[in-house]
């Protein structure tokens, strides 16, 4: 489930803190580089949700930890132009670099053990599946046709 995901929740979490500081931004910082900075962290949210539901993850994953990296760019930038303050900026930073923590090890679990399907398998595999004949047998059919990488 996506709310499940503590990533999920952490970027929620980030994102709800965030905003009322992005409002107090100066009027010249405001329309500019604290727009950017919602519209980075609303992508990284709506990727998120978008990669919990893909097969193939890593992609997806790749380009959040880009818009991670350009939020932290973007909030140091902020810092030092100083339109946030010092402990708005350790606050960020920290959540970010937690965000990014939760995104390497969600990279790492969908690298290492997934498992790889040949694809003169997958045609068999989806018309016994279509069928549902020999249900019974289709688990260890997946196991002899799946090669774990």
């Amino acid at each position: 489930m996506l709310h499940d995901l503590t990533i999920y929740q952490k970027s929620q979490d980030f994102l709800t803190w965030i905003y009322p500081v992005l409002s107090k931004l100066p009027r010249s910082e405001k329309y500019s580089l604290g727009k950017r900075m919602e519209d980075i962290l609303v992508e990284i949210l709506e990727g998120i949700i978008t990669a919990n539901y893909q097969i193939e993850k890593m992609e997806s994953l790749a380009v959040l930890r880009v818009k991670m990296d350009s939020l932290q760019a973007h909030i140091r930038i902020s810092k030092n132009l100083g339109v946030i303050t010092r402990k708005q900026y350790e606050l960020s930073s920290r959540a970010i670099n937690e965000l990014k923590r939760l995104l390497l090890g969600w990279m790492k679990s969908g690298r290492k053990g997934s498992p790889k399907i040949r694809p003169e398998m997958r045609r068999i595999l989806s018309v016994l599946w279509s069928k549902r004949q020999n249900i019974n047998r289709l688990p260890r059919l997946i196991a002899k046709f799946t090669q774990w990488g």
